[in-house]
């Protein structure tokens, strides 16, 4: 599996877009160059704003033998050297292409299409095909309680998508679950089984969220994708949320 590093300016673009699926977007080689390396995909994956895969024959063909020995992944870390190892790990990668975050319901189609063909190719079970108004994905619309709690799997250590400076905010188009959750998802990849989740990387990170009241979600369940079982209570802060109280540092799980 490529993994490439997503220059500054690309990463604050993809704060601001909703996500594809929980800590991942879709993105497309931008128009221009910005020092990265030549784009090689028609598509790309972006794990957690700040990494980028390549959606091609080469993603999944071979186990990927790093990843799980990363430092940053050590259980042992205390928060801050475990984001400063992360940090160095991200300063190796290769930089990528300049990329964007899929926009328009074509492009999501032809990137979602392109997930499945990596799937098919490299013999993954085959998914389910997903009509649009079920897999879009989520159907009902409610807002959050006054003393509601929520929780979300990431597969890095650094959060993109949780502001914790000044007020706390959760960005908008952002994916989470009730804390009812917790019990089916004490592993990093049990957590990726659960929401279904289609890159495959652990969601070591747990972090405890507090909407204010009256917060705008959509919900459901997690239908079968990539794969995976799915089966989980999903939902996802349209608007953005702002958080009643600080945001703690995320707990971590063990990748099995």
């Amino acid at each position: 599996m490529r993994l490439l590093q997503l220059a500054e300016p690309e990463q604050k673009s993809f704060d601001e877009a909703p996500e594809f699926s929980t800590g991942l977007h879709l993105a497309k080689p931008g128009g221009g160059a910005s020092g990265g390396t030549r784009a090689t995909s028609e598509y790309y994956a972006v794990i957690g704003g700040q990494v980028g895969v390549p959606l091609d024959r080469s993603t999944f063909s071979e186990p990927d033998g790093n990843l799980l020995t990363a430092r940053w992944l050590d259980p042992s870390l205390p928060v801050p050297e475990r984001v400063a190892a992360f940090k160095e790990w991200v300063d190796q990668l290769e930089p990528a292409p300049e990329l964007s975050a899929v926009s328009t319901a074509e492009e999501r189609a032809a990137a979602f299409a392109s997930i499945l063909g990596i799937y098919r190719r490299n013999l993954y079970p085959w998914p389910p095909c997903c009509p649009d108004p079920v897999y879009g994905h989520l159907p009902f619309r409610t807002k959050t309680p006054y003393d509601a709690v929520y929780y979300r799997w990431e597969p890095l250590p650094s959060s993109r998508r949780i502001m914790r400076q000044g007020e706390p905010r959760i960005a908008k188009g952002t994916f989470a679950a009730p804390a009812t959750e917790t019990f089916f998802c004490p592993t990093g990849f049990a957590a990726v089984a659960r929401f279904a989740l289609p890159m495959l990387w652990p969601a070591c990170f747990r972090w405890e969220l507090q909407p204010k009241a009256g917060t705008d979600i959509y919900c459901g369940a997690c239908v079968p994708m990539y794969g995976q079982s799915g089966g989980g209570v999903e939902v996802s802060f349209v608007n953005g949320a702002a958080n009643r109280c600080p945001i703690a540092d995320p707990v971590f799980l063990p990748p099995l």
